[in-house]
């Protein structure tokens, strides 16, 4: 089991429904880092490890996505300067024979 919904679930499962079984924290987990959170009811389920689990949460799955996104972005940089580059090359050679063949 994963010990992050393994703790959520033991924290908050008395109080609330989407954290009694592990399926289920696993489905509202995913949910949560896509908006569908209550986190009025995850505070008031507990007062210090409900925000303080919200905020870690939110943090590390923001910079997981923004990771992702900035690797995404790097790889289409570089696809797009090798394609530049070969386009480049083939005005250069074809430019060449044109002035050449002449």
């Amino acid at each position: 089991r994963d010990d992050l919904v393994t703790g959520v679930s033991d924290v908050c499962s008395s109080d609330l429904f989407f954290y009694k079984d592990f399926g289920l924290s696993i489905l509202m987990l995913f949910s949560t880092l896509f908006g569908g959170f209550d986190y009025s009811s995850l505070s008031t389920s507990n007062r210090i490890l409900g925000p303080l689990f919200f905020t870690t949460y939110m943090t590390i799955g923001f910079l997981i996505l923004a990771h992702m996104f900035v690797a995404i972005m790097c790889r289409a940089y570089g696809d797009a300067g090798e394609a530049v580059s070969n386009a480049r090359d083939d005005f250069m050679s074809s430019a060449m024979k044109i002035y050449f063949n002449e």
